[in-house]
């Protein structure tokens, strides 16, 4: 069994006088959800990394068999609030470099505030397409989650 920095040894449960006389040993606890004995210490960053790309496969495909309509939904949202961060990244840009280049104050002011209308521009749509990634969401994963414990 390998930890993060190493291989981890397991200690062997010490059962009290009680655990004893009442059980005959030490009591274990059940993890029922885990594959075999202990694998749960067995996550390594390495380990799930490799296991990430066949996770996010099997979600994406029940999520695409469940409901592909809000799927299409989540991304084209995620794409779009990208997209938007990516414009706020230059908006912000634009009020800086006005800000502090050279001129009088008052024109500095007036030369940012189309970016300033801009950033405010994008944080409606931001907050919009954050909303309608959220209701798809709120939609698709009862769907999906339920795809996974029934089959």
């Amino acid at each position: 069994m390998r930890g993060l920095f190493g291989r981890v040894r397991m200690t062997e449960a010490k059962a009290s006088d009680a655990e004893r006389e009442l059980f005959g040993g030490p009591l274990r606890y059940d993890t029922g959800w885990a594959e075999h004995e202990h694998s749960w210490l067995d996550l390594t960053m390495v380990t799930a990394l490799r296991a990430m790309p066949r996770l996010v496969l099997g979600t994406l495909r029940r999520a695409w068999g469940a409901d592909r309509a809000s799927l299409l939904g989540v991304g084209v949202s995620e794409i779009g609030q990208g997209i938007v961060a990516a414009g706020n990244l230059l908006a912000v840009n634009a009020v800086m470099h006005a800000l502090l280049g050279t001129g009088e104050p008052v024109e500095r002011l007036r030369a940012a505030l189309p970016a300033l209308v801009v950033i405010a521009g994008l944080a409606v749509l931001n907050a919009g397409l954050a909303g309608w990634s959220t209701a798809r969401a709120g939609r698709l994963e009862p769907l999906v989650e339920r795809l996974a414990t029934t089959h």
